[in-house]
């Protein structure tokens, strides 16, 4: 009698998993995870992917820079302003909002600058990303200090 207990908590365990990801919005959400290969993987926020494909933008920009070329950013940076982060609560709050304003300024400094004073400016646009990440998600500051 146990083990017939034991194999239906089982085959119930199983059928709630399947029918909890029936809807795939619901699976695809911020923090949910997804299947990579053999491994369940949490979803990447908005904000977070924002992030990646800054880093992705700003050795671009280094790189144009170093080169003696006009560096010129390729994304919008204005999403810095309403991009969904993993808490809830972290794009709204009042010190999210003053450190991105700030990013957006110095930005756009950078991007009206000569090619001259650019590196200047690169280099307080990757400061700027330190500030925030030492005060809001200080993970990813080994990889902002790579940007320098």
């Amino acid at each position: 009698m146990n083990k017939i207990k034991i194999i239906c908590f089982l085959l119930l365990a199983v059928l709630a998993t399947v029918i909890s990801c029936s809807d795939p919005e619901e699976c695809a959400a911020p923090g949910s995870k997804k299947k990579v290969g053999k491994y369940l993987m949490r979803q990447d926020s908005e904000l977070t992917t924002l992030m990646k494909e800054m880093e992705d933008d700003f050795k671009k920009m280094r790189s144009d820079i170093k080169a003696g070329k006009k560096a010129k950013p390729g994304l919008d940076y204005q999403k810095i302003l309403t991009a969904h982060g993993t808490e809830a609560e972290e794009v709204p709050s009042e010190s999210y909002q003053a450190f991105a304003k700030n990013f957006l300024i110095v930005m756009e400094a950078f991007e009206n600058s000569e090619v001259e004073k650019s590196f200047e400016l690169y280099e307080s646009l990757v400061t700027s990303c330190m500030n925030c990440h030492s005060v809001h998600c200080p993970g990813p500051k080994v990889r902002i200090k790579k940007l320098y």
